[in-house]
């Protein structure tokens, strides 16, 4: 039995040099930011989706506020809002307690490898109104990614008879505000504590 050889194929390609007259592109600044998502077109969709999380909860319940979702999933080029999100109400009763709380809420975020974590506080104690059929309050949401911060508020109004809730339209702030739970959570320089 004889064995043939085959002939090799020989692949030949030429690299094409830039034309003489091409220059590199310069971005600006200003041009760089422009091409840079704003805050409310990353987080609008996944601050709607916690308010859908809400409202289901609001119709078994009167409060749910402080609520911290984990949003995973998210690439570059998506929205967060098409992520998958693991929903948690953190309790505290303590100063220690909520260090704890904050600190755990970290590892979480850095072990499982989060997108993003939002918060839902309710900064205006529900009122109750119309004979304590209707309860009204506002919620606050911030949402932190590894390079970008956003903050809206949010006024609600729940039917306590019919359960159901409704929401005005969001109000987006610029400013940036101090969040106990969520400044520098994705930063690197603290201690990990794997097992949490």
């Amino acid at each position: 039995m004889s064995h043939r050889r085959r002939k090799k194929k020989t692949v030949t390609s030429r690299l094409q040099s830039p034309p003489a007259d091409a220059s590199p592109v310069v971005v600006s600044h200003a041009q760089a930011e422009a091409f840079s998502p704003s805050a409310k077109d990353v987080f609008s969709a996944v601050f709607e989706r916690v308010l859908s999380v809400v409202k289901i909860r609001m119709s078994f319940s009167d409060q749910v506020a402080p609520l911290l979702v984990f949003v995973y999933g998210h690439e570059k080029d998506a929205s967060l809002g098409d992520g998958c999100m693991k929903a948690v109400s953190p309790v505290w009763q303590t100063v220690l307690q909520k260090e704890i709380v904050r600190k755990k809420i970290r590892d979480k975020a850095i072990i499982e490898g989060a997108s993003a974590v939002i918060l839902l506080t309710d900064v205006m104690a529900p009122s109750v109104l119309f004979n304590e059929a209707l309860q009204k309050g506002r919620f606050f949401l911030s949402g932190a990614t590894p390079d970008l911060n956003a903050y809206a508020f949010v006024a609600y109004a729940l039917d306590k008879q019919t359960r159901t809730m409704t929401f005005s339209e969001m109000e987006w702030s610029d400013e940036q505000r101090e969040e106990f739970f969520l400044d520098g959570i994705f930063r690197g320089d603290q201690a990990v504590v794997k097992g949490v």
